[in-house]
């Protein structure tokens, strides 16, 4: 099995009877809005039989790459599909368009993870038992990292931040976070002199608490408006991924960019630093 992004590999291998025979198209460090798949890359998903990607156009590389990997395309399964979707954020986002983002919500984590099963149980009934079990054993760890998260972040509920990308929406959208401004209009497209004036003049009006920068982009954007607003740059890993310290399993992710947020927006030392 293959996912696209190390994240749904993360949850696909706790689903997974073999968590190894799960890898993920996306290398840590990368980043997916500019990504393209090398022949290496494709070559691990030549006899992938279920490919998991995000849809709403966020990882048509990886449908591409595994189509042409394969001698028989494998079964793909849409994470996005039948969850409760936010709109992309930024003034340049297409009317029509999702946030893809939708993993760095637990709940929707842990029904990924029981469509993976499902999927997983069709192509291989022996094992069906055992992928619907961990499937549910994962949703039981999901519900109490929820808990845990929702009491790590509670002290600052309605408290607003600046993303430089917008990654954060679905996160900020369950624990009651304000994204209060949004420096890139569209991925991968760096913000102006004028949006970045702007983006620190809200960050003031709106008593905006930090900048959330992310280890795959550029901070440049965000070190300007955190120094003219004067708040911090909080670096964030949306996505994690295998040798990546404290990020390689799904919910080591989500509990060590809550850590982060809930010292930077408390005014606290981040974790580490």
């Amino acid at each position: 099995m293959v996912a696209s992004i190390p994240p749904l590999a993360a949850i696909a291998a706790e689903v997974h009877v073999d968590p190894a025979a799960v890898s993920s198209f996306l290398p840590p460090g990368a980043n997916p809005h500019a990504f393209e798949p090398r022949p290496g890359d494709v070559s691990r998903a030549r006899d992938a039989r279920l490919l998991l990607v995000i849809g709403l156009g966020f990882d048509d590389w990886a449908l591409r790459a595994a189509r042409a990997a394969a001698a028989r395309p494998p079964r793909v399964l849409v994470a996005s599909e039948g969850l409760e979707l936010l709109p992309l954020a930024g003034e340049d986002a297409p009317g029509e368009s999702a946030d893809p983002h939708l993993w760095l919500d637990p709940r929707f984590g842990a029904r990924i993870g029981e469509r993976v099963a499902e999927a997983l149980a069709e192509l291989d009934p022996p094992h069906a038992a055992d992928y619907r079990e961990r499937a549910a054993a994962l949703r039981r760890r999901l519900e109490a990292l929820d808990a845990e998260l929702a009491a790590r972040l509670a002290p600052v509920r309605g408290a607003g931040f600046v993303a430089t990308h917008a990654a954060w929406g679905y996160l900020a959208r369950r624990y009651g976070l304000v994204e209060g401004a949004v420096l890139e209009t569209a991925p991968g497209r760096e913000p102006g002199p004028r949006q970045l004036l702007e983006a620190s003049r809200l960050a003031r009006v709106r008593g905006l608490r930090a900048v959330f920068a992310e280890v795959q982009l550029s901070d440049a954007s965000a070190r300007v408006v955190a120094e003219e607003a004067g708040i911090p740059v909080v670096h964030l890993d949306a996505l994690g991924g295998p040798g990546v310290p404290g990020r390689e399993r799904y919910e080591d992710l989500l509990r060590w960019n809550v850590d982060r947020i809930a010292a930077a927006l408390e005014g606290h030392p981040l974790p580490g630093s």
